[in-house]
Formats: structure tokens, sequence, C-alpha cells
């Protein structure tokens, strides 16, 4: 078993869980249970930003060996979340339930043409409500929003081997749907007292059938990777609302998906090792991309508008990876470049109105007929004599919408990490000093209303022990120097009011 509890000073944020296993010849069972809660932070400046969270997570699980080489093992998580604030939207979570659940079976097999099966079937169900109700009492309208969603699905794999080669075949199945309402109640006004109902989701479902097949084969230095599917994806609204069945003919969507990749590595010797990939992945859009119903559900007070006739999006891309390996040292790189058509992202459109008149304006989603990204990871490791251990890494993306000729929205900046650890008393202490510089984001994209983002330097301080064989305890100072910033993929509370990082912050777990 095991059990742990943490709290940081900043926002009073406070964690346990707790882990119990048991296990016979032919058994397993397992239980843990989690609990996380907390309030309002600040950011460097001492600001107080909204932060309540409280959060409740109960997940059991089982496995059993039916005969030799066959195991069944099923898997239940309960979450429960309640009165968190969602501070740059106009309404909070009030409470959101989750069941996940999954059940699977697999056959070890001896002397059959297989080596493997696996099959899974899973269901996750959602019951979510918001509202402005916990917001001050000023409100004009009160706004309540129900939403219910189902993803369930199943798969099938079979693993073949043979020497020097190996086969991965099988088929899925997936199932989403979601459905969603809207109160609108009128405190003020003309209109005071009248309630208004807005579909959401529109009952929107999608039904993804898939099958695929991947296989790796060594040759010598080489191996060789290939990998293809085929999906057939059927959508479509059962509640559609007026405005969309007038704006669009028919609403029920078909797509038939292929993709394929390759990939090749070549083993220079024990050290150096070089992969080239090409590939080619489609997507259909997603329900909120197809129905969502003037709901802001980015990550901003903006109303966002679906279109049931997005085109799949296919983003065909190039991979290069450089590694080199020893007992002291390890680096990699990994270069890609990326060519998408029917790009699928969204756009402010003036000509659309919001239904709340607080909303800052209308997002749609839209296919983008061509668009490119590409970028770079490098990771270093190193060990510096016996106590010390560095690690680099650095992240660039750059994306360009062609057709607008401006920057794809919602990319990170250019990211450097240096992380410093030292290995005391034998490992069992390990003090490390973590420091985070992010540049500016200037490449913004004003059809999306994206504002920059300013570069700053965040500098962490902690401490692991080893106190016993069985407790570890650590402590870690958080943004240890204060600094006050903006995560570019977070976005404003109000026009003047971003939603800054947290400042210093002591973290404290056993």
């Amino acid at each position: 078993g095991r059990i742990g509890a943490g709290y940081e000073t900043n926002g009073t944020n406070r964690r346990t869980e707790a882990y119990v296993n048991m296990s016979a010849r032919k058994f397993q069972t397992a239980a843990a249970l989690s609990y996380s809660a907390g309030d309002d932070y600040k950011d460097g400046n001492g600001t107080v930003l909204p932060g309540v969270f409280n959060r409740t997570a109960l997940n059991l699980s089982a496995a059993f060996l039916l005969k030799p080489g066959k195991i069944a093992s099923v898997n239940i998580t309960r979450n429960m979340t309640r009165n968190t604030s969602f501070p740059t939207l106009m309404m909070d979570l009030l409470s959101d339930d989750t069941w996940m659940i999954q059940g699977k079976y697999q056959v070890n097999a001896q002397h059959k043409w297989y080596s493997q099966w696996n099959t899974q079937v899973y269901t996750s169900l959602v019951d979510h409500q918001m509202g402005n109700g916990l917001r001050p009492a000023s409100a004009t309208m009160l706004s309540h929003v129900y939403a219910n969603t189902e993803t369930t699905g199943g798969r099938t794999e079979i693993t073949i081997r043979r020497p020097n080669t190996v086969w991965y075949v099988g088929a899925d199945m997936k199932y989403e749907y979601a459905n969603g309402t809207r109160s609108r109640k009128m405190l003020t006004g003309m209109m005071a007292g009248k309630t208004f109902y807005d579909t959401l989701w529109q009952q929107g479902s999608i039904l993804r059938t898939g099958a695929f097949v991947h296989t790796e084969k060594k040759m010598g230095l080489y191996q060789l990777s290939v990998s293809g599917r085929m999906d057939w994806v059927h959508s479509k609204p059962n509640q559609p609302a007026a405005k969309t069945m007038a704006a669009n003919s028919t609403l029920v969507a078909n797509d038939l998906n292929a993709s394929i990749s390759a990939g090749i590595s070549r083993y220079f010797n024990q050290k150096w090792q070089a992969s080239f990939w090409i590939g080619r992945g489609v997507r259909s859009a997603s329900i909120t991309e197809k129905f969502i119903n003037s709901l802001p559900v980015g990550l901003d007070a903006y109303e966002v508008v679906g279109d049931p006739h997005l085109k799949p999006e296919a983003n065909t891309q190039l991979d290069f990876l450089l590694r080199y390996k020893t007992d002291k040292t390890q680096f990699q790189v990994n270069g890609y470049y990326a060519f998408l058509s029917d790009y699928i992202t969204t756009v402010v459109d003036p000509n659309l109105k919001p239904v709340v008149a607080t909303s800052p304006g209308v997002r749609k989603y839209i296919n983008v007929k061509e668009a490119r990204i590409m970028g770079f990871e490098l990771g270093w490791n190193q060990q510096l004599g016996k106590v010390l251990n560095q690690d680099i890494t650095m992240a660039y993306v750059r994306g360009q919408n062609s057709v607008l000729n401006q920057p794809l929205p919602e990319i990170n900046p250019f990211e450097i990490r240096y992380k410093l650890t030292a290995e005391l008393l034998q490992g069992k202490m390990q003090p490390y000093l973590s420091i985070r510089q992010s540049f500016a984001q200037n490449r913004v994209s004003t059809a999306f209303n994206e504002k920059a983002t300013g570069d700053f330097i965040v500098t962490d301080l902690g401490l692991k022990w080893k106190l016993a064989t069985k407790i570890q305890l650590t402590a870690v100072a958080q943004n240890l120097f204060n600094v006050t910033y903006r995560e570019h993929l977070s976005r404003f509370i109000n026009n003047s009011l971003p939603l800054n990082a947290p400042g210093r912050n002591f973290v404290f777990m056993m």
C-alpha cells in the first residue's frame, strides 16, 4: 500500500491519496482514493486570481487468471468535482460526475500462429453542470448549462511474431455522443423574468470504425516500420438547432479516411542511431468542431459555432531523429515538417452575434486549405562526475496559415528548460535546481484575435529526501523569485486582467 499528502502555500492547495493492492496466484485487486482542493491564488504582483477547485477520485481494479495464459481484468474509476472556478469564462463549474469503465481480455498463446491477442471494451459517462450562480449578485442574467456525454468503444488486436519481424493487426470502434442545454433567465430589463433555452451540442453523435496494421522488421543494422489504417466516420446532430437547419441542406456526414506511415532506423554503432519517418494522417472533425452551438468552449469567453460540413483534416509529415547514447550522456534531436490540408481551426466572425450580450464575440470553425507546421525538440542528459546530473531540453514550433498568410493560433513560444540534480547520501537525498526560459511569442493570429506574450524565466528549487525505507519527503520552492508571467495558452479574465500563473509557491509532500 501507499499513502501520500501534499500542501501548497499559494492557493492553499491540499492533495491526498491512498492506494492498496492485494495479489494471489490467480487474482490481483487494487483500490485507490484521492482528494484535492484549492482556493484562489496570487500571481507575482500579489493580484488574487480565481482558482477554487476540489476533486475526488476513486479507482477499483481487478485481474483474474482464468486459465494459463488467459487474463481478464476490469478497471472502474469514479471522478467527482464541485464548485470550480473557470476564471476566463462567464460561468463556473458547478458539478462534474464521471464514470470510466474498462474491461480487458488478454491471451498469451504458445505454439499458435499468433503470440498474443488483446481485446478491450470501455465506456465513459459524464454529467456536467456549469453556471454563474457563484458569481457576484450583480449579474443581469442567470445562466445554467447541463451537459451529458458518452464515449463507448472497443478494440481488438492480434500480435504475430516471426524471426526479425512482428505484426500487429486489429480493428476498433468508437461512439461519441454529447447533449447539452443552456437556460438563460433574465434578471433585469424589459425581458426580466423570461427564460430562454438553447441546445448546445445539438445531441451530436459520431461513430468511428477502423482497421489497422503495423509491422516492424529488422534488417541487419536497419529497422523498418510501416503502419496503415482505414476509418469510416459517420456524424450527425440528433436535435439540430433551427439556425443550423436553416444554414445547411444536409447535416449528416460520412468520411472515409486512410492513413499510412513508414520509417527506417539505422544503428551506426552502439552509440549512434538515426531515423527518418514519413506519414500521412487523416482525422475527421470532433463533435465540438461540428456541432457546438454558441458556447465558449475554448480558453476564453468567445462563443464558438461549429460546422457540420467540416472536411477531414490531413497531415503529411516528415520527421528526422538523431540519437547519441553512452553510459554518461544521452543526446537526441528531432526535427519535423508538416503540411496540413483542410486544417481545422477557428476565426472570429464579426457577422455573427453572440447569444450572450457580454460575450466579446463569436468564433466559427473553418477549414484552412493549406497550413504548415515545422519545429524541433532537443534533449541532452549528462552525468557530471559521481554526484551531479544535468538535463537540458529545447522545443520550438512555427505554424503558418498559408491562405491568410499569418501565423497559426495557439502555438507555444520557443522554450529552454535546464535541471541540475545532485545525488547525496547514496541517493537518499536529491536537491535540484530547475530553470525554465520561455521566449516572447509575437507570432500571433489576428484572425483568432490572439494576443502576444512576453518572455519570462521561472526558477524552482527542490529537495527530495528518502527519510526511511518507506518514507519520502519533498519540498519545493516554485517560482522562487516571484516572477509575474502569463503562459501563452492562457487567456484574459477581462480585457485588462490576464490569467497570470501563480507567484512564489512552497510545496510540501510526504
